[in-house]
């Protein structure tokens, strides 16, 4: 008995929080529906079985984003998550590339998380001048954008925050910022703060077309789920669906199959 109390006591605690630990009970949660699941990011690029996972999966994201009825015509998609630590950061980053890929058409990435920014780390780049510098009048977008990743996906960062984000990132500045952007580009992609330690997402995504919200596998609580979906809504931001990430590569490729390309031989 006193061996077992120990894992009793865990186990208690553990259905309290109430962790999201499949889609399938994601899917029976009071949310939006799953739009897709992603596999868990490899912890080191490459060609391997668990970046073609990871990739596809990004992938299948993006063509029900672009083919469901109710998100056919989206252009500004914001990426939220409830807490930090939930993938937003990756899912916007490759969901961008994605996108680019599948249109053959030049994307922006904005990254909007001006409290804790990732995306100027992910892609080995400049921190500013960036969203912040943008908003304040200090520089113009096309100055801020940083073009160095190629013709197809171009970065917005954060920059260096100079006042409070609620300030910044108001709703008259952001439709503004949009407009620009869609003169430019073919699809915007926002990444933005957690939502329940940020209130200024909500302002980032009333103005875009659709949001999606992140749900980390045995990391994110119903419970917060629930509350940052009530509170996205309540601000008006479309939410669309969520995306369930942090799936193992061998779960994923046993409900989804793993179909590899046919590779032609080298010449020689």
């Amino acid at each position: 008995g006193a061996f077992a109390l120990p894992f009793l006591i865990g186990g208690l605690l553990e259905f309290r929080k109430k962790r999201v630990c499949s889609a399938s009970a994601l899917e029976s949660s009071p949310v939006a529906p799953v739009m897709g699941e992603v596999a868990q990011l490899p912890a080191k690029a490459g060609n391997g079985r668990r970046q073609r996972m990871f990739e596809e999966s990004i992938d299948s994201l993006r063509a029900n984003l672009m083919l469901s009825k109710e998100t056919r015509g989206v252009r500004t998609i914001t990426v939220a998550s409830s807490m930090s630590g939930e993938g937003k950061s990756s899912v916007s980053s490759q969901l961008a590339i994605s996108l680019a890929k599948a249109c053959g058409k030049t994307v922006l990435l904005i990254d909007a998380d001006l409290r804790s920014p990732d995306q100027h780390d992910l892609f080995g780049l400049e921190m500013g001048p960036g969203l912040a510098q943008v908003m304040t009048g200090a520089a113009k977008l096309d100055e801020a954008v940083d073009r160095s990743l190629g013709d197809l996906v171009h970065v917005l960062p954060a920059g260096r925050m100079p006042t409070s984000p609620h300030r910044l990132l108001n709703s008259s500045g952001l439709r503004d910022l949009f407009d620009q952007a869609l003169e430019h580009y073919s699809y915007v992609v926002v990444d933005t703060a957690p939502v329940l330690a940020a209130g200024e997402t909500m302002a980032v995504a009333s103005e875009t077309d659709a949001t999606l919200v992140c749900v980390m596998r045995d990391v994110s609580r119903t419970d917060n789920l629930v509350r940052s979906t009530r509170r996205l809504e309540a601000a008006g931001a479309n939410v669309v669906g969520t995306v369930f990430s942090g799936v193992p590569s061998t779960q994923y490729a046993y409900r989804y199959g793993d179909y590899r390309y046919l590779t032609a031989p080298q010449e020689a």
